[in-house]
């Protein structure tokens, strides 16, 4: 490749990764304003050790700490740099999340750049007179190259299946992943641009790559297919054999032999954290579904509608897009097929091929592999934050397939994708909408995946009790969600609904499903042989809230009292319990102890999401506003209720 004015163009191509980065983050700045979502971003933000901010212990910590299933220490340091420069506030992770991912794009494009310089992609010239059409060429050529390189990183960028990452504090992790995958890849490409001659365990970009791929793993450990990544590039894209040099298999060892250990841990994570075989389906539905998902993630990054998050498997019955996903697998198969056997010549010898499309295609068939849930854990039947690192590979294929157009076509083909950039931008403004709380997530959830999903009834009937408090529709969802699926139902909400009855007046509804609660916690507890503590504090600790509430309707305070106590033997700290208690001496005529004991209500460490917002809310600051007031939160009897929720 001819000598070019480096300064300039590393100049040019530095100021377009900086646009790139600021412009990506344009669909996204309305989630700063949005709240937590119930999706583990509570446990994360309040778990105790991250707390304290960021500190050497916090650091330590992450790195022995399996929680939630995932090991994950640089992603969990990250969360404590949130505490120590934002307060923990939501407005702040938020924000963290969405310059991350700008600089995500900003470096997809530098690598985008870099290898369509490499692919020659940029240059297509041949035979007799190649200086001068090289010469008439050079100032367009590579400006084409930059321009298609900025379109296609924020056409990643802007999708909207970008959006539940972004707008996901919990789904950090994939961010950060692939922005520390990102530089390995470009430390990589770098370290192939030099070895040529030389021993690679002497060139320091080849262990400047490794760390960054450490570092990704160390954010989420689906980046172990790196390896398999960086061989890629250098057996599509680079020479495999560089004038009679041997493949040089041997960099790829210790990598492989890392990415082997990291599998180990994480497969140990996920079985400690309870992340294994919750979907209950057998191996071969599995494979279906991974199928499905699959053709999913393809269609939904050609036709980006219907999305939504934590949409549910259809076990026993087929995946949804079954049809598109055996479509979409032949569609792959045959092409990726095609081009080997058009290369094996080449192949077979590891010599370089020069196919984007077809690395690019089995860059993102290899990278979204893990995610397809043939290896079952979660309750997901497919999320559209398992594309954020495999889309990679499909802007590999975009960049090599503009590679291939020139003069009007390629004026033309430009013009169409930033028409579609705009509709994509706009797309994932509207998408990142839905983020804002989890009335707004969930009912969204139910809106595409239909009114079954078990998990979005399970968290609205939280969020209408915890935050809007409209005891009408806690009632409404429960009985929806107990249609579903009693076992969840019961687990998660069953006292929260008999609270809500006995709250709202209907007493007698409340005391017959009392013990419909008690027989179906009782049968739970049998099923699963639940643990001794497990079974106190997941079964026996809300039933005796139930309990206490139906005390506290019919006068028997002492009753209730004695509830409390054994509760607090379970949790020394829980906000269900202090609600209650607070109800309780409101009913006997304490208001200054009520308004006391629910100041100081705050979230225990079984599940930080209750805190009684709406309640914080609805309380004035000043104590004697407060107490003027507090006579209205006393609960409805019989005969001012409203009658049986429909």
């Amino acid at each position: 490749m001819p000598s070019r004015p480096t300064t300039v163009l590393s100049r040019r191509l530095l100021l377009t990764a900086a646009f790139v980065a600021i412009s990506a983050t344009v669909p996204f700045v309305r989630t700063v304003g949005h709240d937590f979502i119930d999706l583990d971003d509570y446990g994360y933000r309040y778990a105790p050790q991250i707390e304290s901010g960021l500190s050497v212990q916090t650091a330590c910590w992450g790195v022995s700490s399996i929680t939630y299933g995932i090991w994950m220490p640089l992603t969990w340091c990250s969360y404590a740099l949130d505490v120590s420069l934002f307060g923990g506030t939501p407005g702040g992770m938020h924000l963290h999340n969405v310059i991350l991912h700008g600089l995500c794009a900003g470096l997809l494009f530098l690598l985008l750049a870099s290898l369509s310089e490499v692919s020659g992609a940029e240059f297509r010239v041949s035979g007799d007179g190649a200086a001068q059409q090289l010469s008439n060429c050079q100032t367009v050529k590579p400006s084409n190259a930059v321009v298609v390189a900025a379109l296609v990183a924020l056409f990643w960028a802007w999708h909207p299946l970008r959006v539940e990452s972004v707008a996901w504090i919990s789904s950090r992790k994939d961010i950060l992943s692939f922005f520390f995958e990102l530089l390995a890849l470009l430390a990589w490409v770098g370290h192939l641009k030099s070895v040529h001659g030389r021993e690679w365990f002497l060139c320091g970009k080849y262990w400047l790559s490794f760390l960054f791929f450490a570092l990704a793993t160390m954010a989420k450990p689906s980046a172990m297919t790196f390896p398999l990544i960086a061989a890629l590039l250098d057996v599509f894209v680079f020479r495999g054999e560089r004038e009679g040099e041997k493949w040089r298999w041997r960099q790829y060892v210790p990598m492989l032999a890392y990415a082997a250990f990291i599998a180990v841990l994480a497969q140990r994570a996920q079985v400690a954290g309870g992340a294994v075989g919750n979907t209950g389906a057998p191996l071969w539905w599995r494979v279906v579904n991974a199928v499905a998902g699959y053709g999913v993630y393809i269609l939904h990054t050609a036709w980006p509608s219907d999305l939504a998050v934590q949409c549910m498997p259809r076990w026993p019955g087929l995946p949804r897009y079954l049809a598109v996903g055996v479509a979409c697998v032949a569609a792959a198969g045959g092409f990726m097929a095609w081009r080997v056997v058009r290369h094996w010549g080449r192949l077979k010898e590891f010599r370089r091929v020069d196919d984007l499309p077809l690395a690019g295609l089995a860059i993102f068939t290899l990278a979204v592999g893990p995610f397809l849930g043939i290896a079952s854990f979660g309750y997901h039947a497919y999320a559209d934050r398992f594309t954020y690192v495999p889309s990679l590979g499909l802007c590999v294929v975009l960049l090599g397939l503009a590679g291939r157009l020139s003069g009007k076509a390629l004026r033309v083909a430009g013009f169409c994708f930033m028409v579609a950039l705009l509709t994509l931008g706009s797309l994932a403004w509207r998408q990142a909408g839905f983020w804002e709380n989890d009335g707004t997530l969930f009912r969204r959830t139910l809106q595409v995946d239909g009114g079954r999903n078990a998990a979005a009834l399970k968290n609205l009937t939280w969020h209408y009790f915890e935050v809007d408090h409209d005891l009408g529709k806690v009632i409404g969802e429960y009985e929806r969600l107990r249609q579903v699926d009693e076992d969840i139902a019961t687990w998660n909400a069953g006292h929260l609904y008999i609270i809500a009855l006995y709250e709202s007046g209907q007493w007698g509804r409340a005391d017959k499903e009392l013990p419909r609660y008690q027989r179906r916690c009782f049968e739970l507890m049998e099923r699963d042989r639940v643990k001794e503590q497990k079974r106190k504090q997941s079964f026996f600790g809300p039933f005796l809230m139930a309990s206490a509430a139906q005390a506290i309707v019919r006068g028997e305070y002492d009753v209730a009292e004695g509830h409390f106590e054994n509760m607090r033997e379970l949790f020394s700290v829980d906000p269900v319990c202090d609600y209650l208690e607070g109800v309780m001496r409101l009913g006997r005529g304490e208001p200054e102890r009520a308004l006391a004991i629910w100041r100081g209500i705050r979230p225990n460490e079984r599940n930080y999401y209750f805190q009684f917002r709406w309640l914080k809310d609805r309380l004035p600051a000043d104590d004697a506003e407060a107490l003027k007031i507090l006579p209205s939160f006393a609960w409805k009897t019989p005969d001012d209720a409203e009658g049986p929720a429909k």
